[in-house]
């Protein structure tokens, strides 16, 4: 009994081990991803790539994330992951004025889902999207650095 608890403790360290980090993130390289791209344009930094990122998680539940990337006015690449979180649907990205927006939906199982747009604006000052809302800014803070270029 004893030599079987030992085992079952061995094998699960093992187990921590190997886990990744984080290990909520979405992976880019994933063989099941659902990978979309474009380029949108009329925001403050010129033209914007972006590409989603969407793997199933269970019932109608995706593992999504929306990266952005675009050239700074001193030449250099820079890239910023909006959101890397669980959602229902396909993430939609739109340009509003001198905004981004995000459009998500969240379903609870077996009821309605709720579309949340999320807002984001461009920071002269930091040189990146910033959440123009809470919930944007809650979604920024939660994701995940960017993954590898396409």
């Amino acid at each position: 009994m004893a030599e079987r608890a030992r085992l079952g403790a061995a094998l699960l360290a093992a187990l921590a081990i190997a886990a990744p980090a984080r290990a909520d993130c979405f992976d880019w390289a994933d063989a099941g991803a659902i990978l979309e791209q474009g380029v949108l344009h009329g925001l403050p930094p010129g033209p914007v790539h972006w590409r989603t990122g969407r793997l199933p998680f269970g019932g109608v539940h995706m593992l999504s994330a929306v990266e952005l990337r675009w050239t700074a006015a001193d030449g250099t690449e820079r890239r910023q992951t909006l959101f890397d979180e669980i959602q229902d649907g396909r993430p939609r990205l739109s340009v509003a004025g001198n905004r981004l927006r995000l459009r998500i939906a969240y379903c609870a199982t077996g009821g309605p889902c709720r579309n949340v747009t999320l807002p984001y604006a461009w920071n002269r000052a930091t040189g990146h999207f910033a959440g123009a809302t809470p919930a944007a800014r809650e979604a920024l803070a939660d994701a995940c650095a960017p993954g590898p270029g396409p």
